[in-house]
């Protein structure tokens, strides 16, 4: 997923590509968390519930032709269906956009009150957010964090880290070769790596 974002705090324009591990690298100060702070809003339940709402009320431009198909058939028969996987299909990438454009009318809230709850947040299968997950960490446990998150990537989880560790990025990096080499075990000990479970393909990595 491709996201645009333009005059969030200190960030006057950026473009992010969201896979399936996703990393914001920088400075203290940069906009990392900021940005992190902002999809959580976005692609999680704030964001979702916000947006159901309004378009229940009719605040929002875009109405989906299926849902007020629906919603017709129902006053007039008793009864109505929708095929959800053929609507995720159609209309996913309108959703995400439509929410995107109510986001000025809720992210003071959002950031207010509700900036450090990503409890539930799900975006396809699961999004998991973690911001600095190095904090308080020696340098060896945030190489097994790094491993234990690409263990998740690969057991279908998306995970995006806000981080400006130079030990977790330089242990993805590992972790990125030694997948390229496709020797599983045997890599292991030339790349100082624990668990060849934890090797992820460059295609899935976000940085």
């Amino acid at each position: 997923m491709n996201l645009n974002i333009c005059n969030l705090g200190v960030i006057k324009e950026a473009d992010i590509d969201l896979k399936s591990l996703t990393l914001f690298v920088g400075e203290n100060g940069t906009g990392k968390t900021w940005v992190a702070y902002t999809l959580a809003g976005l692609l999680g339940p704030y964001g979702y519930n916000h947006y159901v709402k309004s378009y229940m009320k009719g605040r929002t431009k875009f109405q989906y032709e299926p849902i007020e198909q629906a919603i017709k058939r129902v006053i007039e028969k008793g009864n109505a269906s929708i095929d959800l996987v053929e609507f995720a299909n159609a209309y996913a990438e309108t959703y995400i956009n439509e929410i995107a454009k109510s986001v000025p009318d809720w992210i003071n809230r959002f950031m207010a009150t509700k900036r450090v709850n990503f409890d539930d947040l799900k975006y396809l299968a699961q999004l998991l957010i973690i911001d600095e997950p190095e904090m308080n960490l020696h340098p060896a446990a945030q190489a097994e964090i790094t491993e234990f998150l690409c263990m998740l990537v690969n057991a279908g989880l998306y995970v995006l880290i806000t981080t400006h560790s130079p030990y977790i990025v330089d242990h993805l990096s590992n972790l990125i070769h030694a997948k390229e080499c496709g020797k599983g075990e045997d890599v292991k000990t030339h790349f100082y790596l624990e668990r060849a479970s934890a090797f992820v393909s460059k295609t899935d990595v976000s940085v």
